[in-house]
């Protein structure tokens, strides 16, 4: 996935996730989603950034499907 690739390339280390998903507090990291979002040209980086979200912030409530845990 281009957002660990991006935090193992730039040295964030541990706390990289948490960087990335938590932007607005982590103010030295600038543009980062832009950058991630160069792997899928064909969708705004807005639209990635949500994405993410998505998969990486999910809820403890809700179980992964078997064709969410194969994908």
């Amino acid at each position: 996935m281009a957002v660990f690739d991006y935090i193992e390339s730039h040295g964030l280390g541990d706390k990289g996730l948490d960087m990335v998903l938590h932007c607005r507090s982590h103010p030295e990291i600038r543009d980062y989603w832009k950058e991630i979002g160069t792997v899928l040209p064909q969708r705004p980086y807005v639209s990635v950034y949500t994405r993410a979200h998505i998969l990486l912030e999910r809820g403890k409530n809700r179980e992964w499907t078997p064709e969410e845990y194969e994908f």
